[in-house]
């Protein structure tokens, strides 16, 4: 049960929990949205150097209808060989059928031909080596088609330490209209008036597949919010990254969540 910084459940959070009827709305999702429209914009590094970042993606992160035949991934420098795209279920094991690699016309690109997949929730996964500097960089993102449910949490994210004592934190996903999930942090406490940005970086329980840090934004309740679909059965951490104006030192507080297939 999802509570407020003193202990009592509160109804927002309630409503909001993962997998009950209570949902954003689809305006309240598109503020939030922080990878839409096929660019990894939020959690992104800025280029500054030769390493190559994902700019588009084809499918982007989100919910969506149908897999399209072929996945394109877009990157900000030239590929070199070891740079793959893979496919995973929600199991987190790859998808059989999948075929590609670099583009062999933009090598600034990798594309993969897909088998035909059944509704359910995939993680479009990749890793990309600059041919510049030989940096390899994997990263990956979620995907919902055709009409699955998202992935339910066993239980609310299990705090496992960090923090300070003047600043307290509480985190719980929700759902949103569109069937994609948001996670909720709460902030409260003598300093909670001096935070000035909130991260979340999500690790899978595919080890090999990286993290990925969001920032999260203020919603019309005031409390900060992160869009981020996970697609993958089992132990997730999130990390929350919290700054605060006038201090030197970020907030960090480790949760670890467990992500569980729905039942058919």
């Amino acid at each position: 049960m999802a509570r407020t910084l003193d202990g009592a459940p509160t109804r927002a959070m309630r409503r909001n929990r993962l997998g009950r009827r209570g949902a954003l709305t689809r305006r309240e999702a598109v503020l939030i949205a922080v990878a839409s429209g096929g660019t990894m914009a939020v959690g992104t590094p800025s280029i500054a150097s030769a390493h190559a970042y994902l700019v588009r993606a084809n499918p982007p992160p989100g919910v969506h209808t149908s897999l399209p035949g072929t996945v394109e991934l877009t990157f900000s420098a030239l590929l070199d060989r070891g740079s793959i795209l893979r496919l995973l279920d929600a199991s987190g094991t790859d998808v059989p059928g999948v075929e590609g690699g670099i583009d062999p016309i933009d090598r600034t690109r990798l594309i993969a031909t897909l088998p035909e997949c059944p509704p359910g929730a995939y993680t479009v996964a990749w890793v990309a080596v600059s041919a510049e500097d030989g940096h390899a960089a994997p990263g990956f993102h979620g995907v919902l088609v055709g009409g699955a449910s998202p992935l339910l949490g066993a239980g609310e994210p299990v705090s496992l330490g960090g923090g300070v004592s003047d600043l307290e934190l509480a985190l719980a996903p929700a759902a949103t209209a569109d069937g994609g999930v948001v996670w909720v942090v709460q902030l409260g406490g003598p300093t909670a008036g001096a935070v000035q940005r909130v991260a979340l970086t999500f690790t899978p329980p595919v080890a090999e597949l990286g993290a990925v840090q969001v920032t999260a934004v203020l919603d019309e309740a005031g409390n900060r919010v992160a869009a981020w679909l996970p697609t993958i059965a089992g132990e997730w951490r999130i990390d929350v990254i919290v700054r605060r104006t006038g201090t030197a030192d970020d907030v960090r507080q480790r949760f670890l969540w467990t992500a569980a297939s729905p039942i058919a």
